[in-house]
């Protein structure tokens, strides 16, 4: 590669786990062919975490190189966004734990999850860097409480484990060239595209109560992203 192998930890949520199984065991099979590769630590991160995993928990390498995770068959969604719409928490801590229990179900080569929560916590001590694509021009970070649930979750749960928060970023390939923004730059950009920007609010009160609601949950996904990451 010219380069060492980088370790990634995949979070899903459970509509791709339900949609994309084959994927998810091409993704299990990619980790456990990099870890048992004979190359170098230095040189292959999956390799060295997972042998580290390994020694720390006593298991295969099957089970050290796992590296994709989800909710258990059937159950959906880390809940981080329901606890921070019912104002069920009083510390941010609790919403690391709710995305830890949710999102600890490992989806190995056979695609069956297994619950390994502890794994997963110490995978997420070695994250450097969380990422979220946007999926669609029209739904941003502030429009809808999903991507608060799963990156915002996934963000304070590596802060929990870290001890110390990480760079966020968001990666923008919805129209023409590919933008990659930090978490910061793109709420910046979407509170002044709308919450600030009269000409989006005034057209959303022209909807009444519905609108509304629109403004209410920019309101509350701007709060989740203050509480699960801190850089509103």
């Amino acid at each position: 590669l010219g380069r060492p192998r980088i370790d990634v930890v995949v979070t899903m949520s459970g509509i791709f786990r339900d949609l994309l199984p084959l994927q998810t065991r091409m993704i299990a099979d990619a980790s456990y062919l990099a870890t048992v590769a004979d190359e170098a630590p230095e040189q292959n991160f999956v390799r060295k975490h997972s042998l580290a995993h390994q020694a720390q928990y006593g298991c295969d390498l099957e089970t050290a190189s796992l590296r994709v995770f989800s909710n258990a068959q059937g159950a959906y969604g880390a809940n981080v966004n329901m606890m921070i719409d019912g104002g069920g928490w009083t510390d941010p801590q609790e919403l690391a734990e709710m995305f830890e229990a949710k999102k600890g179900f490992a989806y190995g080569r056979n695609g069956v999850p297994t619950q390994h929560r502890a794994l997963f916590e110490s995978e997420l001590a070695t994250v450097e860097l969380t990422y979220q694509n946007l999926e669609s021009v029209e739904a941003g970070v502030t429009d809808i409480d999903h991507y608060v649930d799963g990156l915002g979750g996934m963000s304070k749960a590596v802060e929990k484990a870290r001890g110390e928060a990480t760079p966020i970023y968001v990666v923008d390939a919805t129209q023409g060239d590919t933008k990659v923004r930090t978490l910061g730059e793109q709420i910046d950009l979407e509170t002044r595209t709308r919450m600030l920007n009269p000409k989006w609010y005034e057209g959303m009160l022209k909807h009444g109560f519905e609108g509304v609601r629109h403004l209410e949950l920019h309101v509350t996904n701007t709060m989740g992203w203050s509480a699960t990451t801190g850089t509103v």
